[in-house]
């Protein structure tokens, strides 16, 4: 899987709007919506609820993590975790704190599942809806960086040890983990192919 089918299995997921219009409601492929009513919450998929902000016809709450004080507490455990902090799904594909002390640690804390295509899609289509946008942007713009440094350190550090079949990194996304695969299968090939070479030219 790459980054771009991540973001199209993303917009799929569901973020809840609030509609300014009356309709009956909706049968989609994935399912059916509730009836729309202006002023009344409702969960519909990404891409939906973009088609409908495009045309002035909702308001898209973010989630409950997409908040300033949330992510400087999410970039702050990252910096300070040995390994990758748990952060909410998708969040890459969805949402940035205060640069710190990043390069001393080389693990992932957790952030929120799609974490990274939400924060992308909000803070890039939905600019309206978001309170402190360029204060947001900056500290999702931190966390990929501490994360994609992390990512890059376990990655040599895996090609550098003894060969092994498997490797555990705890708090990885799908979407960093499409944004590595191909980078980590081509090296893992070539690694393959020279050990073959040396092997048989000792031979």
């Amino acid at each position: 899987m790459d980054p771009k089918q991540c973001d199209f299995l993303f917009e799929n997921e569901l973020i809840e709007i609030v509609p300014n219009f009356t309709s009956d409601r909706l049968e989609l492929i994935c399912g059916s919506t509730n009836a729309f009513e202006p002023g009344i919450p409702m969960k519909v998929p990404v891409w939906l609820a973009l088609h409908l902000r495009k045309r002035q016809k909702c308001v898209i709450n973010p989630p409950s993590w997409m908040n300033l004080a949330e992510l400087q507490q999410m970039a702050t455990s990252e910096a300070k975790s040995d390994g990758f902090s748990e952060i909410p799904e998708r969040f890459f594909e969805m949402s940035h704190v205060l640069l710190t002390h990043e390069a001393k640690s080389d693990g992932f804390s957790e952030i929120p599942e799609r974490f990274f295509e939400m924060s992308h899609v909000l803070l890039t289509q939905c600019k309206e809806d978001i309170e402190n946008l360029e204060q947001m942007r900056t500290l999702v713009k931190d966390i990929w960086d501490m994360r994609t440094s992390k990512m890059k350190t376990s990655t040599i550090n895996f090609l550098g040890d003894e060969p092994r079949s498997d490797v555990q990194i705890d708090n990885i996304t799908q979407f960093e983990i499409a944004h590595v695969r191909g980078f980590l299968s081509s090296s893992l090939s070539t690694i393959a192919d020279l050990s073959n070479f040396v092997t048989h030219f000792e031979k």
